[in-house]
């Protein structure tokens, strides 16, 4: 037959049949098993389709193999595919009168200090997201100071609120590194001793409005009595007694003024583990800011819970705010099934209840993310199952919940945030507005609730 056909004619024949061939798979529904082969999501259409109908999955059914199965289905769910919130729009639920441990401390914040635990991912490396809300529930309820600090950090080059240095000698121990030594690790998932004179000094930036502090506090642990110099402000060295003990303790140091910095000097002394150093300024609210990189919040279950209860003893913690999830959305492959995920962070969070009776605990839930389909950015739908992992977390547990996915805008959220310059080009991570802007959003759903 073809020596009948013109050669011109040839090559759009066979284009022709590739795009009706191409279009015709494109209708089978995505998960099908073919036995060689299972079948993904495919929409030739998506370059030229709204945005609305983009995030739409359908259930089992790709939208173009709904839309010759079941029309009227299709266009229900294409009418139902706008963000379930309005920007900024999400309230806290869950065991909402579990808060209420951390309601009733801020309310007493003038005649004492309230302690907040943020730990979370790279999400607030370097202070983000925590160091705008330190700055708002601070002026809100009192306060001045960034809190704890480790002696060694993996962010020190872009910390917003701290110039932290300490002398290359130490041995580190974290739940984001190594820990070859088998280190008790604090409970902000770090640990340093030496066996050399060692070094940690710390700085106020004024960028957040952190410039001065009166006292700084030593978490430690020590197999004997050590002296410790200390200076603040670079002024003449003084010196401090740490006390033997097993025990997590804790020693403060003041100063009559207002320091801008402090540095510690530490003697060789390899039964001495460092906890960190707390910053802080009188009473009210101190918000410490815990990340660990890479984690996606189960590896919390390595830090001891004797040595959990030993630190809620010495700061009484009255919020425990856990925001992880971005490590599990990008890992690779699909990962369809998130059962493992919330068998271990029930555990994990069983754990922080039993060491931490009197506190709140809030689950913020995974912020959106945006995956590449054609030339747009559609809300990677790990995101969406991810969120519902959380909530049954939430409900397993009788904690709260806050959905940071809807407090963005629901699905394609992130594709207005990078274009608002609130999230990266990655569509991944958030700029230091992006930061600023949760911080707003958490802070106003937090004093909304302690009215």
């Amino acid at each position: 037959m073809d020596k009948f056909l013109p050669d011109r004619v040839k090559p759009f024949i066979l284009i022709f049949s590739t795009i009706i061939f191409t279009y015709i798979f494109s209708l089978i529904p995505a998960d099908f098993d073919l036995g060689f082969y299972k079948v993904k999501e495919m929409d030739l259409f998506i370059d030229v389709k709204p945005d609305s109908l983009i995030s739409y999955t359908g259930g089992q059914n790709s939208p173009a193999f709904a839309s010759v199965i079941d029309l009227a289905s299709f266009v229900d769910a294409f009418s139902a595919a706008s963000p379930a919130f309005p920007e900024g729009g999400s309230a806290i639920t869950g065991n909402v009168d579990q808060m209420k441990f951390f309601i009733e401390a801020v309310k007493a914040s003038k005649s004492k200090k309230v302690r907040v635990a943020h730990f979370g991912d790279s999400a607030i490396e370097g202070d983000m997201i925590t160091a705008d809300f330190r700055k708002i529930m601070q002026a809100k309820f009192g306060g001045n100071g960034v809190g704890m600090l480790a002696i060694n950090s993996q962010d020190i080059a872009f910390r917003l609120t701290t110039t932290h240095s300490f002398s290359p000698n130490w041995t580190f121990g974290s739940l984001f590194g190594s820990n070859s030594e088998k280190l008790n690790l604090g409970i902000n998932g770090t640990a340093a001793r030496t066996t050399q004179p060692a070094w940690v000094k710390y700085e106020a930036s004024t960028r957040y409005g952190f410039k001065q502090f009166t006292n700084a506090r030593i978490f430690y642990s020590s197999d004997k009595a050590v002296n410790v110099n200390y200076s603040f402000n670079d002024e003449g060295a003084k010196s401090v007694s740490l006390k033997a003990s097993s025990n997590v303790e804790d020693q403060t140091v003041t100063y009559s003024g207002r320091a801008k910095s402090v540095k510690f000097d530490f003697p060789a002394s390899g039964g001495t583990v460092l906890y960190g150093v707390s910053l802080e300024d009188g009473n009210g609210i101190y918000i410490d800011n815990f990340p660990l990189r890479g984690n996606s919040g189960i590896g919390m279950r390595d830090i001891d819970e004797n040595t959990l209860k030993q630190f809620n003893q010495l700061l009484e913690y009255k919020l425990i705010i856990l925001q992880f999830g971005l490590n599990i959305v990008n890992a690779g492959g699909e990962m369809r099934d998130f059962s493992w995920y919330e068998n271990s962070m029930v555990k994990v969070i069983n754990t922080l209840k039993s060491a931490f009776p009197n506190t709140s605990i809030l689950l913020v839930g995974v912020q959106d993310k945006g995956l590449k389909k054609g030339s747009k950015f559609t809300t990677d739908p790990k995101v969406l199952k991810l969120i519902e992992a959380q909530k049954k977390i939430v409900q397993q547990t009788g904690i709260a919940f806050w959905s940071l996915f809807d407090a963005m805008g629901g699905q394609e959220s992130m594709s207005r945030w990078v274009a608002d310059g609130l999230a990266t080009k990655d569509y991944t991570h958030l700029t230091t507005e992006g930061a600023a802007k949760v911080a707003r959003d958490l802070s106003d759903v937090l004093i909304d609730l302690a009215k």
